[in-house]
């Protein structure tokens, strides 16, 4: 009982944060809808809020997720994100939250980088304070 009254309100906090920093994503990178986003790693609950923007919106990862009933704007690819298969600046944007730091060790990071770096022509990569989370894992 307790624990899940702890994940229930790490739930509401981290909610607060990832939006905050989605809002952050938005004001710097200013997506349009004609372009093309690569999510690495992520989901469609990520997007929530940004429906206005109607942009393709790419979404990569290592295991297959089960898409919505109405995929949308939604594309969604199994790969390995230090291999992507995608062209050279394929994606106006490429967007990483929190993902680099699951990758592996140092070669694979750099390996993950350059793949963005690769495929993108706007980055927003964003990674966890090494700090951050130390003290949740139990």
């Amino acid at each position: 009982m307790k624990q899940t009254l702890i994940h229930n309100v790490w739930r509401l906090i981290f909610k607060t944060f990832r939006k905050k920093r989605f809002a952050q994503f938005v004001a710097r990178i200013q997506p349009q809808p004609h372009e093309r986003i690569l999510d690495i790693g992520g989901y469609p609950g990520t997007w929530e809020g940004l429906e206005q923007i109607a942009a393709e919106i790419h979404i990569v990862n290592v295991h297959e997720i089960t898409p919505p009933a109405d995929p949308g704007h939604f594309r969604f690819h199994v790969a390995d994100g230090c291999a992507l298969p995608f062209a050279d600046h394929s994606f106006d944007i490429v967007f990483s939250n929190s993902v680099i730091e699951h990758v592996g060790d140092f070669a694979r990071q750099q390996a993950f980088a350059a793949e963005v770096i690769r495929t993108g022509r706007r980055l927003w990569v964003q990674t966890r304070r090494r700090s951050f989370g130390s003290s949740l894992i139990s």
